[in-house]
């Protein structure tokens, strides 16, 4: 049973429970005096105006409650005039925020567009939408700035994985011609006294090595050979020659016989 107490009652529940306003309300009509102050009427749009954004926190907190019973309601709710599915957002809605973080100079619909996100961001975009006491920005803008902070988000996380995709592809860095250090692992060791007297004009002027015979470069290499890969090589030598060439080739390697005069 509900307490009949009524300064305990929540304010839009109070509004149609006390003595005064209980003749006044209907579930379809509100019906106000002729003699009623400003300042009364005043009383009665702030208390329909809370009632109207606590409704939804009601609604989903007593959906929440009734998880313990394990009843299907799904059949059940319609009677109240409730939808299930509604009734199943709200509670969503109410999960997603313990009472110290509920605003109260923020709407419901605030509250649900940011249900989703993680606490903290959740918590800073309340923060975005309260402007001053009595100003606040529309859940459509609160919309737009969700958006807007998703689409950041996704650029930056972009732009780590271009540049981690790029490293990996990249040639390996150079290093600086003026960090590379001589290789000094020969000093101190001991050099022959002729090296060791010889100048730098002197070694410029020394004589050049004998240039090496291609000839004899190339049968060295041959003789290194299988016989199969030798002769892949000979082929693709013969096809490249000349008919002039191939003509003298086939003389060297085939010379005419000669016979013997009678």
């Amino acid at each position: 049973m509900m307490s009949e107490n009524k300064d305990s009652l929540p304010a839009p529940l109070a509004l149609v429970t006390d003595d005064k306003h209980s003749k006044l309300t209907t579930p379809v009509s509100l019906t106000l005096p002729v003699d009623l102050k400003f300042e009364e009427w005043c009383d009665i749009g702030g208390t329909l105006g809370r009632a109207r954004n606590s409704l939804q926190w009601l609604i989903g907190d007593w959906w929440r409650y009734g998880d313990q019973y394990g009843h299907d309601l799904a059949q059940q709710v319609d009677q109240w005039g409730l939808a299930f599915h509604t009734c199943q957002n709200y509670a969503s809605v109410c999960s997603s925020f313990e009472i110290s973080r509920r605003r109260e100079n923020l709407s419901f619909r605030h509250h649900a567009e940011v249900a989703a996100l993680a606490p903290q961001e959740a918590d800073e975009l309340l923060d975005w939408c309260v402007l001053g006491k009595n100003e606040r920005r529309s859940t459509l803008e609160l919309r737009r700035e969700v958006k807007r902070r998703r689409r950041e988000a996704q650029a930056r996380e972009a732009e780590i994985s271009n540049r981690v995709a790029m490293r990996s592809i990249s040639p390996p860095r150079q290093p600086d011609p003026a960090s590379v250090a001589l290789d000094d692992s020969l000093a101190g060791r001991v050099v022959a006294p002729e090296l060791d007297a010889l100048t730098l004009d002197e070694a410029l002027e020394a004589p050049e090595p004998p240039a090496l015979d291609p000839a004899e470069i190339a049968a060295a290499a041959l003789a290194a050979l299988s016989f199969d890969a030798g002769l892949v090589v000979v082929a693709g030598w013969h096809e490249n020659l000349t008919p002039e060439e191939r003509g003298a080739a086939r003389d060297v390697l085939h010379p005419p016989i000669r016979r013997p005069r009678a």
